[in-house]
């Protein structure tokens, strides 16, 4: 008679057990590395998210800032000859000029 190697019974009867121990065993948790000081921190998504955000935020003050500014800078004169009309009709600006709003109703 041969003897039986133990591997052989285990193998045959308890290899769903042997698995689940042998992939316990190949599992490693990382240690918590805890901070050290007060600027060691680790990586955190919530300071990329933070930055996305503040990018954001500048873009659309950016955003909302154009129309402003064009609206400011733009000349509201409609032709080269406003002015001249504007200084034959009240060169001492002086007078408010009051348009008929029924002109520019589309």
């Amino acid at each position: 008679l041969k003897p039986i190697s133990v591997f052989c019974c285990c193998a045959s009867f308890g290899s769903p057990a042997m698995l689940r121990v042998a992939r316990a065993l190949r599992m490693k948790v990382p240690k918590v590395e805890f901070t050290k000081g007060r600027f060691a921190r680790r990586f955190n998504l919530q300071d990329e998210d933070r930055a996305k955000m503040y990018n954001w935020n500048l873009a659309c003050i950016g955003i909302t800032a154009l129309p402003l500014v064009y609206m400011y800078m733009v000349n509201y004169e409609t032709c080269w000859e406003t002015s001249k009309t504007m200084k034959t009709l009240d060169p001492m600006h002086k007078q408010e000029i009051k348009y008929d709003m029924r002109l520019f109703v589309n």
